[in-house]
């Protein structure tokens, strides 16, 4: 994985492309149907908290691990959905 500082520095990359591209690096990337189930059906019981952009559920992994999820209501971010990584 290229340094931080490399990756924002490339020619040609807009600022909002670099964000994007460096929460790839960070984020782990789930199928749907395994975080509807990890959160039982995004049940309130398994509810967290919710925030500006949406709410935080609880995921139990197959691994026994545990995580937790943000569901994204992308119709509060706007015009900023790429910076924030949703494309």
């Amino acid at each position: 994985m290229p340094p931080k500082a490399e990756m924002a520095g490339k020619a040609g990359m807009a600022e909002d492309e670099s964000v994007s591209m460096q929460l790839r690096f960070v984020c782990l990337e789930y199928p749907y149907k395994q975080l509807e189930a990890a959160t039982n059906g995004f049940h309130d019981s398994f509810r967290l908290g919710e925030g500006s952009a949406g709410t935080v559920f609880r995921a139990e992994l197959p691994d026994g691990s545990y995580a937790a999820v943000k569901v994204i209501d992308l119709s509060t971010l706007g015009d900023n959905s790429l910076v924030a990584g949703f494309e």
